[in-house]
């Protein structure tokens, strides 16, 4: 080789071409992404997720290449949605939230140098304004209250009835919807004036509740009314009493099932904003 060299007749070897990894776009990662999570999140949250994506991340970002979404492109997505007026304050900033967890996870692997959303990132998301709250603070708000269930309860388009005493169960013991709506005849007992809260967690979680004389006349009468008042039977099924009794609300879903929502995957035909 070294005399090849010296007359000149030694040429070196072509040089083997280095493929760098190939970077997805933001549909490819966000929709792997999404896959990975559907064995540890609720089906409720996979289909919340899905329809952030589906509606407002991917139709903005789906053919960006992850290091292409700078601070500069998630601000112009957020001034964007304040223009289009779809979504509030608050749902922009949970999309925007949803698009850095996707990104702290293109961050770990280095497809990305920095994630966007993490830069400032009370900068990248809008100021949300706070809920007023709502208080029934006079006998006469909550008598209004009660008397427009009443109406609702006797209207003859009613597919089910008891939204009087709902609303009485929830304003005269503090419960949660979640907690009056599992409540089955079982935990209330009318003669002892006692509400047992809890009972489908675990005993740490159990509490009882005093039942004032007021809310015991609307329990009272709503048992006499309902058509299924057994131990088992929930206090306030839903139109289908039947399957309501057999699901209570942890395990129902809040929602549309994640079938009737737009599927986040690389082959979904997604609809592109219109330019900035």
């Amino acid at each position: 080789m070294l005399a090849d060299v010296e007359r000149g007749l030694w040429t070196p070897p072509a040089q083997r071409a280095v493929a760098e990894p190939s970077i997805p776009t933001f549909h490819e990662f966000a929709s792997a992404w999404l896959e990975a999570r559907r064995g540890e999140l609720r089906e409720a949250s996979i289909a919340d997720y899905s329809w952030q994506l589906s509606n407002h991340l991917l139709p903005f970002f789906h053919a960006h290449r992850l290091p292409q979404i700078t601070v500069a492109e998630v601000d112009r997505y957020r001034e964007f949605k304040v223009r289009e007026g779809v979504l509030s304050a608050e749902s922009i900033n949970k999309t925007i939230t949803r698009l850095g967890q996707i990104l702290a996870v293109a961050e770990e692997r280095d497809l990305i140098p920095r994630n966007p959303v993490r830069v400032n990132t009370r900068n990248r998301k809008l100021r949300a304004r706070l809920k007023r709250p709502v208080w029934l603070d006079s006998a006469e708000q909550i008598q209004a209250l009660l008397d427009a269930a009443s109406e609702l309860d006797a209207s003859p388009k009613a597919r089910t009835a008891g939204r009087r005493a709902l609303i009485a169960t929830l304003t005269f013991t503090g419960l949660r919807i979640g907690e009056a709506t599992a409540l089955r005849w079982r935990d209330i007992d009318l003669a002892r004036g006692k509400i047992t809260v809890g009972r489908s967690k675990t005993d740490a979680g159990l509490r009882v509740v005093d039942i004032l004389p007021v809310l015991q006349d609307e329990l009272t009468a709503h048992r006499a009314t309902v058509q299924q008042a057994g131990p088992d039977d929930l206090v306030f099924p839903t139109s289908a009493a039947a399957a309501a009794t057999r699901t209570t609300p942890e395990n129902a879903s809040c929602g549309p099932s994640s079938s009737a929502r737009t599927n986040c995957s690389p082959s979904a035909t997604m609809r592109r904003c219109p330019p900035a």
